[in-house]
């Protein structure tokens, strides 16, 4: 832990004797001890999980987190805040402390799942993209967190790819890189391992089933990548929020499209928006109140027999 500054008192002061105390005992004071008569300030006997402190639950008076570009600090820095009353009267002065909480490489990599299954039409062309729906996460912030991602057998015929959005979240894509043929091998199973950027790395790893499915000559597809929505507060539940909608060129059974989450939507935007598999449509499920998250990015994949998933984003803003 670290202090923001140092706090300097008058020379006269040092023949008054003051005493300090914490003006609350808030979250901070579970961390930070006070010496009453000295005004040091220790960490207590509590021991401090950053990931567990720095949560949406405790960011508020007691706890803060913000961006900074210091290179005492990591890029997301969250600090304790203490406020220490000075006295007697005559001395009183209110000093407002901030213990700056550092990250440490305290936490691997872990998938959410042990076993990843993705499927590849055999006329996937070289350089095919797939995104593996279940990243792994790591509590950790910065270059301690998940930096790259390997396969332990590529088989001469994949590899991954990275990609990291404009929250600093990576994503691993799968990349065919030779011919498949589902007639001549119908599987392909390897372990897939996320590497964060400590030193030395953590690692995580998952099994990664890529089954090579047949194909039909036409995939779903939308016409655009994302849709804007803003829904009022005191919307009625049943309120159809948006509607999405995928072509297929083919025919009969290789044109039935049905609509689903992607694995990224949380559970939370899933309960609150229902989505109808089969026509696309949306619909607000249950009542907005004031605990409910403003904005919501829904990722929605429209799925065709043996079809790589076509993507499009609902941003509903509330």
């Amino acid at each position: 832990a670290g202090f923001e500054g140092r706090q300097q008192f008058p020379q006269q002061w040092g023949e008054t004797p003051l005493s300090f105390s914490l003006a609350s005992q808030g979250l901070g004071s579970s961390y930070i001890s006070l010496d009453n008569q000295t005004g040091e300030l220790r960490t207590s006997a509590q021991e401090i999980d950053r990931e567990a402190l720095c949560t949406d639950d405790n960011i508020g008076s007691s706890v803060v987190a913000s961006s900074s570009s210091s290179p005492l600090l990591s890029s997301e820095s969250c600090w304790l805040l203490l406020d220490v009353l000075v006295l007697p009267q005559e001395y009183f002065r209110l000093i407002k402390v901030k213990v700056a909480i550092h990250d440490v490489n305290d936490n691997a990599p872990c998938f959410p799942t042990p076993q990843i299954h993705l499927f590849v039409p055999e006329n996937s062309p070289i350089n095919t993209r797939l995104a593996i729906e279940h990243p792994a996460v790591d509590p950790d912030m910065g270059t301690n967190g998940v930096q790259t991602y390997h396969l332990q057998d590529d088989y001469g015929v994949f590899t991954l790819d990275v990609e990291e959005n404009e929250n600093g979240e990576r994503t691993p894509y799968l990349i065919v890189m030779g011919a498949l043929d589902r007639e001549a091998r119908d599987e392909y199973v390897t372990l897939i391992r996320a590497e964060d950027g400590g030193v030395p790395p953590l690692v995580g790893s998952a099994t990664l089933t890529i089954g090579i499915s047949d194909i039909n000559d036409n995939c779903p597809q939308f016409n655009e990548t994302q849709l804007n929505v803003t829904v009022f507060g005191n919307s009625s539940t049943g309120l159809r929020i948006a509607s999405v909608h995928a072509t297929d060129a083919d025919q009969g059974l290789n044109a039935e499209i049905t609509y689903s989450y992607s694995q990224k939507v949380p559970q939370s935007s899933r309960a609150l928006f229902h989505l109808d598999e089969s026509t696309g449509t949306v619909k607000l499920a249950k009542r907005i109140n004031g605990d409910t998250p403003r904005l919501h990015r829904l990722s929605i994949l429209a799925n065709g027999p043996g079809c790589i998933p076509a993507v499009i984003t609902v941003v509903v803003s509330i």
